[in-house]
This record gives structure tokens, C-alpha cells and sequence, in this order.
């Protein structure tokens, strides 16, 4: 299954507390997006372009996926929280483990290194599970006891139990958060034909750090 889309997690600050997008707003937008990448043959080898750029086509006309808080924005992060900021710049000084999804802190060895850059996490493997430049593609596994939820890229296999509670003590941390057990025993729901999975982030990084 597919789950590329048009609209990126947080709205973009220019757009305030619009919402949705008219039909000629998407256009005008996705063609600058487009102009963009095509821009990047001029690079040559190694360039993305629009061939190998997965855009979204869903129709859906919203401007993020986040609906809470109004302004469709990531809260901001709490103070005294430590964060490994990342990037493609330099190295950024800090202590492992690393938390950074892009970068590092050094190259004395692999654990130095960002976790997108060892294929540990990074891109659409979430938690929560977003749509980047390709490979958008997820595959559902489903028993009377588990649910499994695999993304591509990276390679992530989320495991949600959904009759069983988890077996997890709160010492054990996973990179991806534990999809097996909320608050006192509350990890899922139906709404409608809709399964709704809570994972708690008792995670080793930082949320698109």
C-alpha cells in the first residue's frame, strides 16, 4: 500500500492557521515543487528529479497532517529536554547515544554517526509514519493478536498487540517508541474502520532530530 501525500506533518508557518488549499493553490504549489526538483538535472549523476520523486495524488486538499494543536505545528520542544539537533552540515558535539536522525558527533566509529546514516531510523519509518521523496510504500500484517505495520524505508516492522499487553518493562527502551502498551493497558481503538495505534516514545531519539 501507498501512502504518499500532497501535504507535508507541520503546515508550512507562511500559510498561519489556514487550513485547506483550493484546487488552483495546490497546482500553483505543486508546480513550483516540481520546477524545483527538475532544477536539480543540471547536477548530473546523482541528482533527484521528478522521475524518481513520488508526489502525492490522494486529492485531499488539507495543508498538514497534524490537526492539534490549531496552527497544524509540532509543539515546541520542553525545556531542559536534551537535543541533538543534526543536519548535513558539520558535526554537531555531543555524547552517544547519538539521537540524531542526519549528521553526527564524530567519526571515531559507526555509533558516532546519525541513525539514518546506519539505516537504524530515519525518513518515513516514523514514529508517526510520514511520506518522503520515495519507497512510500507500507505492508499490513494481521493475526487475531498482532498487528504488524512494515514501512520500506527503513526497513521498520512495527509491532502492535492488540490483545496482549506488552511484555516490556520500562528500563527496556526501543528506537521507535513501544506501540504495545499506553497508560494503563490503552494502546488501540476502532473509530469507525479506522485502527488507531498510541505509541508511547520512550524512544532513543530525538523526534526529526
Amino acid at each position: 500500500m501507498e501512502f504518499q501525500l500532497l501535504f507535508p506533518l507541520e503546515r508550512p508557518a507562511f500559510l498561519g492557521d489556514k487550513k485547506t488549499l483550493s484546487n488552483e493553490e495546490i497546482t500553483a504549489l505543486t508546480s513550483r515543487q516540481e520546477a524545483g526538483f527538475e532544477a536539480l538535472n543540471e547536477i548530473g549523476v546523482g541528482g533527484y528529479n521528478t522521475f524518481w520523486i513520488e508526489m502525492g495524488e490522494n486529492g485531499d486538499n488539507r495543508t498538514s497532517l497534524i490537526t492539534y494543536p490549531e496552527n497544524g505545528r509540532l509543539p515546541e520542544t520542553v525545556e531542559g529536554v536534551p537535543v541533538q539537533v543534526g543536519g548535513l552540515g558539520p558535526d554537531e558535539p555531543g555524547e552517544r547515544p547519538v539521537r540524531m536522525v542526519v549528521g553526527g558527533i564524530a567519526k571515531d566509529g559507526p555509533e558516532d554517526r546519525g541513525l539514518s546514516e546506519r539505516c537504524i531510523v530515519g525518513f518515513n519509518s516514523g514514529p508517526p509514519f510520514t511520506p518522503n521523496l520515495y519507497n512510500n510504500n507500507v505492508q499490513i500484517i494481521q493475526n487475531e493478536d498482532t498487528v504488524v505495520i512494515m514501512t520500506e524505508m527503513i526497513h521498520d516492522a512495527r509491532i502492535v498487540q492488540i490483545n496482549t499487553r506488552s511484555n516490556l518493562t520500562e528500563d527496556v527502551r526501543l528506537w521507535t517508541g513501544d506501540s504495545g502498551v499506553i497508560g494503563k493497558g490503552i494502546r488501540w481503538l476502532w473509530r469507525l474502520r479506522t485502527l488507531m495505534v498510541n505509541s508511547e516514545l520512550r524512544c532513543l531519539w530525538n523526534f526529526q532530530g
